[in-house]
């Protein structure tokens, strides 16, 4: 069987581990995750979600908008429901994950056994910063740089950027465009991880996420800043396995 562009590590059969759909922040494909797999030591089935414009699918246009997307990962990932999974999302990943989870809900689905939320704010809330789409090549890149979260020769490639520019103002477009539309919180335990140093998630828009479960949240915050995770891979894989672990 040919394997699914949108999940390219998914595995046939039905491994022990639990199994953890992951999804990427703006700009990221599906490699961020190959050093998770290797960091679970077998204790997760880590799943990587690989989105439209990026690495293997950069010839394909990203998508803009939450509407447009969810609807179309969630026709991917309901083949694959026949387990229990998690989600997991970094950024522009947490808000797909959160609203994958409303979709899946609607439509009467089986749900997450738990949704992992990391470095975005609570989705009812204001984005704060709400123009880095509309700024030009130069100051977009400079921004880029204030996050780093993209190497710095990447960035600093010409050739390299012209190519991610149009994914990365598309993910941007998609976080910034967003409209939360108030609904029934989930019936799904959060687990919502920050960076304590993080200049774009304050802890009050990370407590936020409790408005959106009625199974409970829990707020786990890492030394570092937005890309926290990259440093603390092996403690953020930890606190998975931990929080999916049979005996928990």
């Amino acid at each position: 069987m040919a394997r699914d562009p949108w999940l390219p590590t998914l595995r046939s059969g039905v491994p022990a581990a639990p199994r953890v759909f992951c999804l990427p922040y703006a700009g990221g494909g599906a490699s961020m995750f190959a050093p998770w797999a290797i960091a679970s030591g077998g204790r997760l089935d880590i799943c990587a979600v690989h989105l439209p414009g990026r690495e293997s699918r950069l010839a394909e246009d990203a998508f803009t908008s939450t509407d447009t997307l969810v609807p179309v990962l969630v026709d991917r990932l309901t083949p694959h429901l026949d387990r229990p999974y998690s989600l997991f999302g970094h950024s522009m990943g947490a808000l797909l994950a959160f609203e994958t989870a409303r979709e899946l809900r609607r439509r009467g689905l089986p749900s997450p056994v738990r949704l992992f939320a990391s470095g975005f704010r609570a989705p009812h809330l204001p984005e704060r910063f709400p123009n880095r789409r509309a700024l030009d090549d130069e100051a977009f890149i400079a921004e880029l740089r204030t996050l780093a979260g993209t190497p710095d020769e990447v960035v600093a490639d010409e050739e390299m950027m012209a190519l991610l520019l149009p994914t990365l103002r598309a993910d941007v477009t998609l976080c910034e465009t967003y409209l939360h539309r108030a609904g029934d919180p989930l019936d799904v335990p959060l687990t919502v991880f920050g960076g304590a140093n993080d200049p774009r998630v304050s802890s009050e828009e990370l407590e936020g996420w409790h408005r959106h479960t009625r199974a409970g949240m829990e707020l786990r915050v890492f030394p570092g800043h937005h890309f926290f995770l990259k440093p603390h891979r092996a403690a953020v894989v930890a606190a998975i396995a931990e929080r999916l672990s049979p005996s928990r």
